[in-house]
């Protein structure tokens, strides 16, 4: 009996020793792919409109300092491609072709396309990224690169935060290990949000006013806390505000996150 008692033990101690420390080294080089799939509905004068959507971002990132949790990182994104269908009518962005570079109506997806931004983070603190264009930043995919729980967590523990801007948006999140084991520990992600503000698109100021949830699970690598995947499905309702028209729309997406 003491023995088992005595491995159990040695075993616990080596999951909080792994789980404690984000131990990625100075100038190790992270890339990261997001994949998102999306149907959006708008609808207007009594009909619907589906605006099915897939993208994929990819991002470089380059680890500066660690300390403790904390991590200094320069992040870049190297490429967005876009793939939208409007009325059976497909549009394509590509940030890698000179066509969608020069094209002015997606110069604001594209404005932070291979610019280096120097990005501190802090594992466990949520990005406060409310883009009301929906684009995945960098602050966005940053702030879960590492593992969020303090020394010590373990399965079925949990923590959560909220967010308020002064535009009224808010965001709400609940953290929770939902599996842990020597290699591996999951951390599901539950969010709600309430979205407000101003957006351009197609050269027209849009007032957007959403709900939005989301649920994200996360397997990160037990023994350095680096993400290794997520997949995430989420939902929003609300209105476009556009030229003394309100438009209600829905949307539905889901995503996946790859580390290379």
């Amino acid at each position: 009996m003491k023995k088992i008692i005595i491995t159990s033990v040695i075993a616990l101690i080596a999951f909080h020793v792994n789980a404690q420390n984000i131990s990625v080294a100075t100038g190790k080089k992270i890339q990261a792919v997001v994949n998102e799939k999306k149907n959006t509905t708008v609808s207007q004068m009594g009909q619907e409109m589906e605006i099915p959507s897939v993208s994929d971002t990819y991002f470089d990132f380059v680890v500066k300092a660690v300390d403790g949790k904390k991590v200094t990182l320069t992040a870049t994104i190297r490429r967005i491609k876009v793939s939208v269908s409007v009325m059976g009518n497909e549009q394509k962005i590509d940030s890698d072709d000179s066509t969608s570079k020069s094209n002015p109506q997606v110069a604001e997806a594209l404005k932070d396309v291979n610019k280096p931004a120097d990005l501190v983070v802090e594992a466990g603190k949520s990005a406060t990224s409310t883009d009301l264009n929906g684009a995945v930043s960098t602050e966005d995919i940053t702030c879960v690169l590492f593992f969020p729980f303090k020394s010590g967590a373990k399965e079925g523990d949990s923590f959560s935060d909220s967010t308020t801007k002064a535009d009224g948006s808010k965001l709400v999140n609940v953290y929770t290990i939902t599996k842990s084991t020597k290699d591996e520990i999951t951390v599901t992600q539950t969010n709600n949000s309430k979205l407000t503000g101003t957006k351009q698109q197609m050269g027209m100021e849009i007032q957007v006013n959403m709900l939005s949830s989301y649920t994200a699970i996360r397997v990160y690598d037990a023994a350095t806390g680096l993400l290794k995947s997520e997949t995430k499905t989420s939902t929003a309702s609300g209105t476009n505000e556009v030229q003394g028209m309100s438009i209600p729309v829905t949307m539905k997406g889901t995503s996946t996150t790859s580390i290379l």
